[in-house]
């Protein structure tokens, strides 16, 4: 299972002296900004974006059972921006959200600013602010790096769980339960007499499904011995029916497999459509959950989080609702290795759909 989980707050500190003692805690986007005037008189003017989560989104039975984490960032837009960008993903530290935007006037700085973690001139950043991770001894290995982003791509990072989670997994460490990032240009990128342009992202104030989201990996996946799959290449998909449950209980949702030809000239008294069987070998089939309006994935497949269990009844995947977004539906695609000849790579889309609705889910089924 891939639980998500979205931030507590966000907001981005600007370093152009017209806007470092304001805060924008309530804009719907988050920049990362780089610009040097031409005479170079008014100095580098970058940005750097906070988000912070908290432990209270996650409930207490997965903290000890996470073993990775991802963050992900949907671009809006992007503005002279260089082919290539280097970001870093770092740890940052308590600040304050602030009710402040971008074109309110008058300008308002009651949160998070560029010189300041919370109200104007009250707990300035770190000294040493933004610091690397404490297991890295150089910013290099914080690295995000990738190529320019068209419109709404996605930014998912590498995995950040040993760096940034151990403290919320054991329940130690002096955040109080909040993780904090700083994100921003690699500091010689930041430094240098160069223009970069800007990069765009929905923040948490947008209130779309393109908000900022930690991913975080938990394995729940369970086996018991298959003898037998379908390994025809006529193979159709169904799930069980109905299912409703509500907010912090898990269900499971069930796949099986049915031959829709027949591969003999032999004769049966039964349907081998309403024959229920395995869809694949243990371990070699996986999920994916997309928005079904958007079509755009909640999360990233993953060889362990996302596998496909199985038990004497057959395939199945678990779905908690607290994992989801109210109001949104969601389809289930199946990928299946290995079934009807080593190698052979098999996508079966939309096999099941479900609806978030009041923290409840409302299964529809196929």
């Amino acid at each position: 299972m891939i639980y998500t989980i979205y931030p507590l707050k966000d907001t981005t500190l600007y370093q152009d002296t017209n806007r470092a003692d304001y805060n924008y805690g309530l804009d719907e986007i988050l920049e990362i900004q780089k610009f040097v005037s031409h005479s170079q008189v008014n100095g580098i003017k970058n940005s750097r974006m906070v988000i912070s989560f908290h432990s209270s989104s996650l409930p207490s039975a997965y903290r000890t059972q996470i073993s990775s984490s991802h963050l992900q960032l949907f671009c809006a837009t992007e503005e002279e921006i260089s082919r290539h960008y280097n970001l870093i993903i770092g740890r940052g530290q308590t600040f304050i959200n602030g009710t402040g935007k971008l074109l309110r006037q008058p300008s308002i700085g009651d949160g998070a600013t560029w010189n300041y973690s919370d109200a104007p001139n009250t707990t300035a950043w770190r000294a040493n602010w933004p610091r690397p991770f404490s297991s890295h001894a150089t910013e290099s290995a914080q690295y995000h790096t990738a190529s320019r982003m068209p419109f709404n791509v996605e930014t998912y990072t590498p995995d950040i769980y040993q760096e940034c989670f151990a403290n919320w997994k054991y329940g130690t460490g002096s955040h109080n339960g909040s993780i904090d990032f700083v994100i921003h240009r690699v500091l010689s990128e930041e430094e240098d007499g160069a223009s970069y342009g800007t990069l765009k992202y929905f923040s948490n104030e947008s209130k779309t499904i393109f908000r900022p989201r930690l991913h975080l990996g938990i394995d729940d996946y369970s086996t018991t011995t298959i003898s037998t799959y379908i390994s025809s290449s006529h193979m159709k998909i169904t799930t069980e029916g109905q299912y409703a449950f509500s907010k912090d209980e898990i269900q499971r949702v069930y796949f099986y497999g049915h031959d829709t030809l027949k591969d003999t000239n032999s004769y049966s008294t039964s349907s081998k459509v309403s024959t229920r069987n395995y869809i694949s070998a243990a371990g070699k089939a996986t999920y994916i959950i997309k928005d079904s309006v958007s079509d755009t994935k909640y999360h990233h497949e993953h060889a362990t989080y996302t596998r496909v269990s199985n038990d004497s009844t057959g395939h199945y995947m678990q779905i908690d609702a607290n994992s989801f977004i109210p109001g949104r539906e969601y389809t289930i695609d199946i990928l299946i290795s290995d079934r009807q000849y080593t190698g052979s790579k098999e996508i079966f889309e939309d096999v099941h759909r479900f609806k978030v609705k009041n923290r409840e889910i409302v299964d529809y089924g196929v």
